[in-house]
């Protein structure tokens, strides 16, 4: 059995994970059918509608005793006898029959649209001109007599640069140092392993400070990744993954070209972890990730760096394309 949580539903499937997975796409699939269907219905219907309404407005006109002089008893009585039958109403009610099924048509296309909208769409201009990024080849101290050294790396736009390899060698030393290396201009975004207390404090009080407009954007990227934006904010101690949610989310609104993330996956669950790897395949920049999670390094990268022991005190990097 597999229990799976999408969009604060939760859903039960009598099979493995992967099948259930796999039925679950589907519905979404299904559902996305049926919501281009609706919306075509609902152009149909809008046009209806425009035409019942300049019929009324014209049966209106017609059925109007303004401008009818006072003594023109025979047009008053036609208009009377129009009316005592009923006719200005026909045209009335289905004016309003259509424009109850127009409601509930956009009802259940919004109900439809929120089930649906998963990942992050990411917009602006990517900065192109500020690549490639390189290092040239060169070592770096680790601690005391331990070292790393790595060949000429370079990242372009576009390129997805997976990070792995063994605890202690040097990935996250790498990472900082790779930053202070490239020019300040570069509008990145970095997001550390671990979150500090002063760091979530400082965040809390910068979401709090973003007008209306940009907060709703804020709001909607977390939705995308699988959380309650306003449940965040209000909980005492949030998770360290929903933390880390809100940290993407802030950093995507100022539409980085180069997004470095250390070990993004940490503490997310499964449908984060999947929300968070078609989002990221979406961004059009740069992206530099460490990670111990393989399925997300495979599924991600266009190519990988790989940090690994060669001599007793001394660790390298590996391009692997």
């Amino acid at each position: 059995h597999t229990v799976m949580i999408k969009s604060g539903e939760v859903l039960k499937y009598r099979s493995k994970f992967s099948l259930a997975e796999q039925a679950y796409e589907e519905t979404l699939s299904h559902k996305k059918k049926i919501l281009c269907e609706q919306e075509h219905e609902l152009k149909k219907i809008k046009k209806v509608a425009q035409v019942q309404r300049e019929k009324v407005s014209l049966v209106k006109k017609k059925f109007s005793k303004k401008g009818v002089g006072r003594h023109d008893s025979s047009l008053k009585e036609k208009i009377n006898g129009a009316i005592l039958t009923g006719k200005d109403k026909n045209d009335g009610q289905m004016l309003q029959r259509t424009l109850t099924k127009q409601r509930h048509l956009s009802e259940n296309m919004s109900k439809l649209s929120k089930e649906y909208a998963t990942g992050i769409k990411f917009e602006g201009e990517i900065a192109k001109h500020n690549f490639p990024i390189a290092v040239e080849k060169s070592c770096i101290t680790l601690f005391e007599s331990t070292e790393l050294c790595y060949p000429r790396l370079s990242v372009d736009v576009g390129d997805k640069v997976g990070i792995s390899g063994e605890n202690g060698a040097g990935k996250s030393t790498f990472i900082r140092h790779f930053m202070q290396m490239i020019d300040y201009e570069y509008d990145y975004l970095y997001i550390a392993q671990e979150i500090t207390d002063k760091q979530a404090q400082h965040l809390f009080k910068e979401v709090g400070d973003l007008d209306t407009e940009m907060k709703g954007e804020l709001f909607t990227l977390v939705q995308r990744l699988g959380s309650d934006a306003k449940a965040l904010l209000n909980s005492t101690v949030p998770s360290p993954g929903e933390m880390r949610k809100l940290l993407i989310a802030q950093g995507l609104l100022k539409h980085p070209s180069l997004i470095i993330l250390d070990e993004p996956t940490n503490h997310m669950d499964l449908e984060s972890i999947q929300l968070l790897e078609s989002s990221l395949k979406e961004y059009e920049g740069a992206l530099l990730f460490i990670t111990h999670d393989k399925t997300f390094l495979e599924n991600l990268s266009t190519k990988k760096w790989i940090f690994d022991k060669s001599k007793k005190q001394r660790y390298r990097v590996e391009e692997i394309l």
